[in-house]
């Protein structure tokens, strides 16, 4: 609903007004395509200056409208303003957005906007007039794209010393024109100076030389018209240099020899084929009976691209149609419309042929591998040779693609890119209908009620969208559907004897159709290359899947499968296994040496395959996750693996897992011996990864010391892993110290779980001493980029101390988690330093004392998260910080003492959710103090646990105007709610939730609706839940 609704007694805004918000003025939209990061200020406030005089928004940045004083104008004008702000944030990218603190006016945020991403005046012009004094055409720079650089630099310029102008009005002699002739005099001259003097010298010495002097306009104009001149000159040249060569060529060719070649072509003009009764093949060679090879696809998609269809051409082309395109549009003088159109041309084929992705709807996302893996299954792309003898995989080939298709809005990006998931992406609405246009032929999608028997022989992909219990149509086996290259189930139970009528299928899609066994058939579909049988319930894939040696991709995400089949490693062709669980291989896993994408793999005793057959995988990437290493015999069988080699794999995750065996008394032993365990510390150390590896997830190690590449991860030049982002050390037992992690540059989350034997943490966790004293490494910035520290389970812990040295520690921590660690009696003073931090959890620390130097939590004015529970002596400090922490919105506190009261938390203006629990000794707050408790107007939840003492809910409960969920647990003589008024007066409270208060459980009963008891206080409540009951529910 815009503000240009109104009720009958209130008159419509005028458009022309800026108060004025069309249906098409929404908050999520974006006004500009400039985002704003940390080096583009100018540029982005420029477009966002313009977007908003466009629409009549700019008064309320610059401040010409003030705020107005009557109500009516008031909300217009906040209305507007919160718009405002909203459009502005959407164009700040994410990360920076994350950092800004909240403004509801937009005037404020701009300003906050300037004062940090505005560059002082005076270094910044220096810096400009430095960068266009050196302003240059290079060699490959077109005279656009120079003349288009060396503009933005006088634009800036302008905005940040912009020209004089007349301020009394009573200038006659027009000297503002004259500054701004002088400026303009500047740029050409500038302009003419930076010309490539090898291409356009003679241009510059005539446009200087004409009177009256030539301006910017006209030297621009035949600075280009000289550029299309030798361009036009230079392909003529090349034309006849090609010419020239034929001609030659063809005059020292020897004549041709009357007696026959045996190598000369075969004439093809009388063979006809018995089986389609088509000339130019014979039966052996025939197509339509034995499928179209891989190479003619190949020419064919070259061919629909405009690319030659000579064997050299197509053994030397790059696939990269719409990048081609737009090269030979810039080259070559054509509109860039033109080249948009050759790229949207080819792209779309690449969308249609894939598949069914036409009959998708078009909220439907696809992750890229997926696109890609389908795109290698119809042979769209292969593996290409490039300069330097390598080959260049189809995947990355299908990555450009993807690229192009992005660059070009074909496909969009679904929602915002999260670290650790994969992209997911669209079809643009306007692609979607073209390419279901396109596909149309060769499509089919059957529903309930259609027939099968109207399948068209050139139908090449077909789709049943049916019910889950509804059995597919049979299709009649005599009917042969050669050409049918793609078959998925969006639902119902399949037909596989039906599947016979489709030999040459190359994707079979069964995703979540409630498949609960494969049967054999399966292995005579020879031709499949892309089988994805995810979210069933299947136990175990028939040996025969093993015959299917075309085989690329395999998807058993969701399934039930403990083992892979026996014969999998027959399958050389297979690239792609995707699994979300564990399984177990045979012995062979290392013949498959074209797998790129391998399965959580589990190792057992004497049994499968062996850690030392992942050696050869070379071309195994991203992800690599193996259970089961108490099983690896010694370090030797583990330096086989060869992880250093592979360069490729950026997740690793290595897991020992406990073997035990149950006794008489119902408890567990562990059956691992000292020897093994020691043996553990060996096997990491022959696991070693590539320096490129990102992300690594270590559980179960039982080493007393982690290997020597972990304990200086980042501190020695030759075990630097300074990519990794991720580190993730659990169940680490018998470890008596942790790696040096401090000296990660790029380590963003960090989680050390369940280190039982560790008892401080000190200077070895920050850097290892013995190597920064070899290479002098610069130790004044520790964890330099970590976000997210969780410490948990530790409990030999006592002491956690700060790094000697006077550095800088934790400086974008955002999120930090210390939970269980009983012996822990301080946690260490850089804590209030680290004032980027955002959440603070605390829990289950009863030890921590107050003796000595206690951090300020204070100081860390951006928390906007805290909970405590259980925090021994560190809770008494807490009345001190609150009323510093103004950022607050959720606050958990276990353990409320008699000394301070709520009052404290309620000058926290923005919070939105309490939680007191524990709290025996609280009494209801006296009657003075309620005024102050009508600052919880935001407050949304409240949760109250543990009130032993407490026999009616206060009264001031009735203030909290925004309350929406209310939570009482575990207050035995709780028998009063607030009074009926004070209940009444929570008009946006819509769920209640009573759990173990038994006595205000009785008072609430439905039955009992007198004055005497509480049900008529909340009978008008939407939703109310009493002891795991619902007891009412409106909707």
């Amino acid at each position: 609903m815009t503000n240009t609704e109104t009720s009958n007694d209130a008159k419509p805004i005028d458009p022309s007004s800026p108060y004025y918000l069309g249906s098409g003025d929404q908050p999520g939209n974006s006004i500009t395509h400039v985002i704003l990061k940390n080096d583009n200020y100018v540029a982005w406030s420029r477009a966002i200056t313009l977007s908003l005089k466009a629409r009549r928004k700019f008064v309320f940045i610059d401040g010409s409208l003030p705020k107005p004083t009557d109500s009516k104008t008031l909300l217009d004008w906040e209305t507007v303003h919160s718009m405002l702000v909203s459009w502005i944030l959407r164009s700040v990218d994410p990360k920076i957005a994350e950092s800004i603190p909240y403004h509801d006016d937009a005037r404020l945020l701009w300003g906050y906007l300037e004062r940090r991403f505005c560059v002082a005046n005076g270094p910044r012009i220096q810096q400009l007039r430095a960068q266009i004094s050196d302003c240059r055409q290079s060699k490959d720079l077109s005279i656009e794209l120079y003349f288009t650089k060396l503009m933005n630099l006088f634009d800036e310029l302008n905005r940040l010393k912009p020209l004089h102008t007349c301020s009394c009005g009573k200038c006659t002699c027009d000297v503002v024109g004259k500054f701004a002739a002088d400026r303009r005099e500047e740029i050409f001259h500038q302009f003419l100076i930076g010309v490539d003097d090898d291409y356009y010298s003679h241009v510059r010495s005539n446009l200087l030389s004409q009177s009256p002097a030539a301006d910017l306009d006209r030297a621009y104009q035949a600075l280009i018209q000289e550029e299309r001149s030798r361009a036009i000159a230079r392909e003529k040249a090349q034309v006849e240099a090609t010419h020239a060569f034929a001609v030659q060529s063809s005059r020292q060719r020897p004549p041709r020899s009357s007696a026959p070649r045996t190598s000369d072509p075969v004439d093809k003009t009388n063979l006809v084929c018995t089986h389609c009764r088509k000339r130019g093949h014979d039966r052996d060679n025939c197509f339509e009976l034995h499928g179209r090879p891989d190479w003619y696809n190949e020419l064919l998609l070259r061919r629909s691209r405009g690319a030659s269809s000579s064997p050299a051409a197509a053994a030397n082309s790059v696939p990269r149609p719409a990048a081609t395109a737009v090269n030979r549009g810039q080259h070559q003088g054509s509109s860039r419309a033109n080249a948009v159109f050759d790229a949207a041309s080819s792209s779309c084929a690449m969308l249609t042929d894939a598949g069914v992705l036409g009959a998708y709807p078009t909220s439907q996302a696809h992750m890229k591998s997926e696109l890609i893996y389908l795109w290698l299954a119809q042979g769209l792309i292969y593996d290409e040779p490039n300069n330097y003898s390598t080959i260049i995989t189809a995947e990355k080939v299908g990555e450009n693609y993807i690229d192009i298709l992005v660059n070009h809005s074909l496909l969009l990006e679904e929602g915002s890119k999260s670290e650790g998931y994969e992209t997911r992406y669209k079809m643009h609405d306007l692609v979607h209908d073209l390419a279901t246009y396109i596909s149309n032929r060769d499509l089919m999608v059957c529903k309930v009620g259609d027939k099968v028997e109207d399948v068209e022989s050139h139908i090449q992909h077909l789709a049943f969208d049916l019910s889950s219990n509804e059995t597919v149509p049979e299709i009649l086996t005599e009917k042969k559907l050669r050409k049918l290259r793609t078959i998925i189930f969006w639902g119902g139970v399949p037909r596989w004897n039906s599947l016979i009528c489709a030999p040459y299928v190359r994707t079979l899609i069964m995703n979540n159709i409630g498949l609960s066994e494969v049967p054999t058939f399966i292995g005579q579909l020879i031709h499949l290359r892309y089988l994805d049988l995810s979210h069933n319930a299947i136990h175990a894939l028939p040996e025969s899947i093993c015959k299917l040696y075309q085989l690329q991709t395999l998807r058993l995400f969701a399934c039930m499968l403990q083992e892979l089949p026996r014969g999998l490693h027959r399958l050389q062709n297979l690239r792609h296994i995707e699994t979300s669980r564990c399984l177990v291989a045979s012995k062979g896993l290392g013949q498959l040496t074209n797998l790129q994408t391998l399965p959580h793999l589990e190792l057992r005793d004497r049994e499968g395959w062996t850690i030392d057959e992942l050696g050869p995988l070379d071309q195994v990437k991203y992800e690599m996750n193996i259970i089961g290493l108490e099983h690896v015999k010694n370090k030797e069988e583990a330096g086989e693996a060869r992880l250093k080699r592979k360069d490729k794999i950026l997740k690793l995750s290595f897991r020992w897992n406990f073997c035990q065996e149950e006794v008489n008394y119902g408890g567990h032993t562990n059956l691992r011996t000292d020897e093994r365990y020691n043996n553990d510390k060996d096997v990491l150390e022959s696991l070693e990864p590539h320096s490129n590896v990102q992300s690594l997830t270590i559980s179960g190690f039982m080493g007393v010391r982690f290997p020597r590449w972990m304990r200086a991860m980042g501190g020695h030049p030759t075990t630097q892993l300074n990519d990794l982002t991720s580190v993730i050390l659990y169940g680490c037992n018998r470890c008596l110290h942790l790696p040096s992690l401090g000296q990660l540059p790029n380590l963003k989350v960090l989680d050390l779980l369940e280190f039982d034997a560790v008892e401080c943490i000190g200077e070895e966790f920050y850097y290892s001493n013995n190597n920064c004293a070899e290479v002098g490494i610069n130790k004044k910035v520790l964890f330099p980029n970590l976000i997210d520290l969780s410490i948990g389970d530790f409990k030999s812990l006592t002491t956690w101390e700060p790094p000697s040295s006077s550095t800088t520690v934790l400086p974008s921590l955002k999120t930090l988690t210390i939970l269980v660690c009983p012996n822990l009696r301080k946690i260490p003073s850089c804590l209030e330093n680290c004032t980027s931090l955002q959440d603070l959890h605390i829990r289950n620390c009863p030890s921590i004392e107050v003796e000595g130097f206690v951090p300020d939590l204070g100081k860390l004015h951006r928390l906007t998260n805290l909970q405590l529970s259980d925090v021994g002596e560190l809770l008494s400090f807490l009345p001190s910080w609150i009323p510093h922490l103004q950022s607050l919105t959720e606050v958990d506190i276990w353990g409320l003492r008699e000394e301070w009261d709520i009052t404290l938390v309620s000058s926290l203006a923005p919070l939105t959710s309490l939680s007191l629990v524990h709290c025996p000794n609280f009494k209801p707050l006296p009657p003075q103090q309620l005024p102050s408790l009508l600052m919880f107007s935001t407050l949304q939840c409240l949760q109250i646990l543990g009130f032993e003492e407490m026999e009616a809910l206060p009264e001031w409960i009735g203030n909290l105007l925004s309350l929406q969920e209310l939570h009482l647990s575990n207050c035995n003589k709780l028998k009063y709610l607030s009074s009926t008024q004070a209940m009444l007066q929570l008009s946006q409270l819509k769920r209640l939730y009573i759990h173990t208060c038994p006595l205000l459980t009785e008072r609430c009963d439905k039955e009992n609706n007198g004055p005497e008891f509480e049900w008529h206080k909340i009978s008008h409540l939407p939703y109310i839940h009493i002891d795991g009951v619902t007891i009412q529910y409106l909707r």
